[in-house]
């Protein structure tokens, strides 16, 4: 092997070597061609709008595929409405996160004193898995409380 007569290291890879390393981790962190699509819709508790929090698509693995792709995040707006994209097609585990609150301006917390709550909190999908096909999909997402005896956040 050629090492650098200046620090003894080994060459940097032919430029056709990187381009093939690039290529490789891309597709393993799923962006080499994997078929994406757009999810947008509403969210409601109790028929009732959810104004905030977040929602995570998270590709599921399945057959010999252990790495399906990255998860997506969408945030919820204060209508109840997200959009997600890229989304990677096929079978999504759905999870909800209820926003982070804050104490209102001047309010001077107390030691120990817990953080205001949203409302949301202990809330997961009714539906927990969805299917995302290719172009744009409407999946509007129904929060209900967490069965008794499941792990909470």
């Amino acid at each position: 092997m050629n090492l650098c007569h200046t620090c003894s290291s080994p060459p940097p890879p032919h430029p056709v070597i990187r381009a093939c390393l690039l290529w490789g981790w891309l597709t393993l962190l799923g962006c080499g061609g994997v078929p994406t699509g757009e999810v947008r819709g509403k969210v409601t508790y109790e028929g009732k709008t959810v104004t905030g929090g977040s929602l995570v698509f998270s590709p599921v693995a399945g057959g010999d595929n252990t790495n399906p792709g990255p998860p997506a995040t969408a945030a919820v707006g204060q209508h109840g409405s997200y959009a997600a994209s890229p989304v990677v097609a096929g079978t999504n585990q759905v999870n909800y996160f209820p926003p982070a609150m804050s104490y209102p301006a001047g309010h001077e917390p107390q030691p120990g004193e817990p953080l205001p709550t949203s409302g949301f909190e202990g809330l997961v999908p009714r539906q927990q898995q969805v299917t995302v096909g290719s172009g744009t999909n409407t999946i509007d997402v129904e929060l209900v409380p967490r069965p008794k005896g499941r792990w909470t956040r």
